[in-house]
C-alpha cells in the first residue's frame, strides 16, 4: 500500500526558532505525540548523516537517517527494527518564512507498506500540529489530544 502526501501547517514563531527545533533530529519525542523516546545516535544531531532512533508506539523502534540536506530543509530515511509493516519510508521537511515572523512548515510522505497501517495519515498531521504547539507555547506534546489536526491542510 502506498502513503504519499504533502501537509503543511503556518506556525507562529519565527523561522529560526522552528527550525532549530525541527533542525535537530533529537528534539522530536517534544512535538511527536506518537514518538516516546529518542536517541541520537550520531555524533551530530544535525546536518547530512544525522541519525537517531526513535521508540514510536504502536511501531516499535525506528531508525531515521538524513539522507538530504538543504537551506531549511531535510529528508529522512526510515527502517523499523525489527523489520515490519513499511517496505520503504521516507519523510522530508521543510520550513520557511511566512508573513507576520511566521513560518510554513510542509512534511511531505512517500511510504509504501506491506499491509495498511490504520491512521497513517492522522499521524503524519499530528507530527507538524505538533510542531505548531512546542514551537508556539514551548510545551511538550505527549497526546494527539493536545494538537489540532484541523490546521493542516493536505497539498
Amino acid at each position: 500500500m502506498k502513503y504519499r502526501g504533502k501537509y503543511t501547517v503556518n506556525i507562529d514563531a519565527s523561522l529560526d526558532k522552528v527550525w532549530d527545533i525541527l533542525g535537530d533530529i533529537g528534539q522530536i519525542e517534544n512535538y511527536s505525540p506518537s514518538a516516546k523516546s529518542t536517541t541520537v545516535v550520531s555524533e551530530k544531531n544535525t546536518g547530512l548523516g544525522a541519525t537517531r532512533q526513535c521508540a514510536i508506539a504502536p511501531f516499535g523502534k525506528l531508525n531515521e537517517k538524513i539522507i538530504d540536506w538543504g537551506d531549511h530543509s531535510y529528508k529522512l530515511d526510515i527502517k523499523m527494527s525489527p523489520p515490519g509493516a513499511f517496505c520503504k519510508n521516507q519523510v522530508a521537511f521543510s520550513a520557511k518564512s511566512a508573513k507576520n515572523n511566521t513560518t510554513d512548515v510542509i512534511l511531505e510522505v512517500d511510504s509504501e507498506t506491506r499491509i495498511p497501517v490504520p491512521g497513517f495519515e492522522k499521524n503524519m498531521k499530528a507530527i507538524i500540529a505538533g510542531l505548531k504547539v512546542y514551537a508556539e507555547t514551548d510545551e511538550r506534546v505527549d497526546s494527539i489530544k493536545q494538537v489540532d489536526l484541523s490546521l493542516v491542510s493536505k497539498a
